[in-house]
Order: structure tokens, then C-alpha cells, then sequence
């Protein structure tokens, strides 16, 4: 049963590492260069793309390190 839920969590996303070095987990769609960003008020990380002189949202991600208020208790 394990197995087939993680299997089904994985439909379309792939794993990814971060230049950090944080692991995760975002759309298949996802390049190198991609931005992972924290928006208030968001409940999860979201990975935007650069293009011209604007961003484009790729999706939702899942990043381990990131996921409680990490990245905010980092920055202070």
C-alpha cells in the first residue's frame, strides 16, 4: 500500500536537487535555472521561470528544509 501512494504522489513530478543542495520534488516540467520561492502566503514553495523581463509560474514544489519555516528562521 506504501508503494502505491508514493507512486501515485510522483505522477507527473520529478525529484530534483537544488544548487543549495536542497532535495525535492516539483513538475516534470521543471529546468535548470528554475527559481524555488517563498511567497508569503503561500502554503508551499513555488518554482518561477525567467522569461524576458518577467516570471513564470512553473508550479508547486516540495523541498525538504523548506517545508515548516525553515527558510524563514534562516534568514533572521
Amino acid at each position: 500500500r506504501f508503494q502505491r501512494a508514493v507512486a501515485a504522489a510522483c505522477v507527473n513530478r520529478t525529484f530534483f536537487i537544488s544548487k543549495s543542495g536542497y532535495m525535492g520534488m516539483g513538475p516534470k516540467g521543471l529546468t535548470v535555472g528554475d527559481l524555488i520561492c517563498l511567497v508569503l502566503g503561500c502554503e508551499v514553495p513555488l518554482l518561477l521561470r525567467k522569461n524576458g523581463d518577467h516570471y513564470l509560474l512553473v508550479g508547486e514544489c516540495f523541498v525538504w528544509g523548506l517545508m515548516d519555516g525553515e527558510a524563514m528562521r534562516m534568514k533572521r
